[in-house]
C-alpha cells in the first residue's frame, strides 16, 4: 500500500541520515587529532618529528576518507535542507583539516631541515 511505501521510504531516509552522522563524527575527530599533532610538533621531541608527520598525514587521510563517506551518503538522501547543512559542515571541517596538514608538513619540513624544532 501507499502507506507501507512511505513508511519504508522514511525508514530508509532515516537510516541514510544516521549513516551520515558516523563519518561526520570521524571527520571531527580527525580534525581534532590534527590540532593535537600540531601541539606535539611544536612542543615534542624533535627526534620524533617523523612520527609526528606520519600522525598528521594519517589523521588527514582519515578526514578525507570520512568526507568521502559523507558525500556518498548525501547523494541518496532526498532531504535537501539536511544535505546542504551536512555538506556545509563537512566542507568547513575539511577546510580546517587541509589547513592543519599544511601546518604540520611545514613544521616537520623545517624541523628536519634545521635538525631541531624551531617552533618551540
Amino acid at each position: 500500500t501507499l502507506k507501507d511505501i512511505r513508511i519504508r521510504e522514511n525508514a530508509i531516509n532515516s537510516a541514510l541520515k544516521e549513516a551520515t552522522y558516523i563519518p561526520l563524527q570521524t571527520l571531527k575527530y580527525c580534525e581534532q587529532i590534527m590540532d593535537l599533532v600540531i601541539q606535539v610538533a611544536q612542543l615534542g621531541n624533535p627526534s620524533s618529528i617523523s612520527d609526528v608527520g606520519v600522525a598528521g598525514e594519517m589523521a588527514h587521510a582519515g578526514a578525507q576518507g570520512a568526507a568521502l563517506n559523507i558525500l556518498i551518503n548525501l547523494k541518496d538522501i532526498p532531504d535537501k535542507k539536511f544535505c546542504k547543512k551536512i555538506n556545509e559542515k563537512t566542507n568547513l571541517i575539511l577546510d580546517i583539516a587541509n589547513e592543519r596538514v599544511l601546518i604540520i608538513r611545514n613544521i616537520v619540513k623545517e624541523t628536519l631541515k634545521d635538525g631541531k624544532n624551531t617552533y618551540t
